[in-house]
């Protein structure tokens, strides 16, 4: 049942919210964050403003004789600007110029799927997980991949629009 005020309540309590998926798809693994612009009746118009994986699911990733690959990426989607964190475990212990240059592969093909799509198109391949499938496969080239996940996504904001 939806009551008359709900409207007002949410207004009143903040005007950003952190959903997670669990209700639709059985997980709680994501957490997307949202800001509510404007209400019409029932409906609410939100903005994307982040999508961040659980610290569980993160840590469930990482075991021992596995080396943790940590990327952070500034690019430009079509019609935002968005910093990418990402997570990728190798196999063994790799070298550190392997890590590098897995790290350098992972940026190149980020900035080349979110310069090519719109922002509502890569966070709808995030979820899918076939932005990680195909980065994975790529970075698997350079040394084995044992996992790819994109931990963040966040929406950049000027100083300037606030």
């Amino acid at each position: 049942m939806v009551h008359d005020n709900f409207a007002e309540n949410v207004r009143r309590k903040a005007d950003c919210r952190s959903t997670g998926r669990g209700p639709e798809t059985g997980d709680w693994e994501d957490f997307e964050k949202l800001k509510i612009n404007n209400f019409e009746g029932n409906n609410a118009d939100t903005e994307f403003i982040s999508h961040e994986c659980s610290r569980d699911f993160v840590s469930r990733m990482i075991r021992r004789r596995v080396r943790r690959i940590d990327n952070r990426v500034i690019t430009t989607t079509s019609d935002a600007k968005v910093i990418v964190k990402s997570l990728a475990t190798a196999m063994k212990k790799a070298d550190t110029t392997v890590e590098k240059a897995i790290r350098q592969k992972i940026a190149e093909e980020i900035v080349k799927i979110a310069n090519s799509t719109t922002l509502e198109d890569f966070m709808k391949g995030v979820f899918s997980g076939e932005i990680q499938k195909m980065i994975k496969k790529e970075a698997s080239k350079i040394y084995p991949v044992r996992e790819f996940e994109i931990t963040k996504v966040e929406k950049r904001v000027s100083k300037t629009s606030q």
